[in-house]
């Protein structure tokens, strides 16, 4: 779970971030994706980062190919939001989903993935994704 910003560096050294903040960066008002770098805007105003290439989920895609990159949108008072990235590579997938600011005192379990602008979930298991109606079509 992450409340700001996914920033993911490719291994050609381009960026892919989703930012969801309500002031600031180039003026992004809200979910927005970007490929500039913007680690050091992030840093000017945010303290606390969180490094994942260590982990297990991240770990086990890192250096792999990317072989597909699909967006999930829905209708938020007639503008499409983006709700969902899912990230294909070589095979395995991870996915990131916006959802509802989750209760602390439910976690690690999660109830639902209802989608809102407020939070993301980075999900490596599609058992998840299919138990939340989030799959891609």
């Amino acid at each position: 779970l992450c409340d700001l910003a996914v920033l993911i560096q490719l291994s050609n050294g381009t960026w892919l971030n989703w930012v969801w903040v309500d002031r600031g960066f180039d003026q992004i008002y809200e979910i927005s994706l970007t490929s500039t770098t913007i680690q050091d805007q992030l840093a000017n105003e945010y303290t606390t980062f969180l490094q994942v290439s260590d982990t297990k989920g991240w770990k086990a895609l890192m250096g792999k190919t990317m072989e597909d990159i699909a967006f999930r949108t829905v209708d938020m008072g007639g503008e499409p939001q983006l709700s969902d990235l899912h990230l294909t590579l070589d095979g395995q997938t991870v996915s990131i989903c916006a959802i509802e600011e989750p209760d602390p005192q439910m976690l690690p379990a999660l109830d639902g993935l209802p989608y809102a602008s407020e939070w993301i979930i980075v999900v490596f298991d599609e058992a998840i994704l299919k138990q939340h109606n989030r799959m891609m079509a």
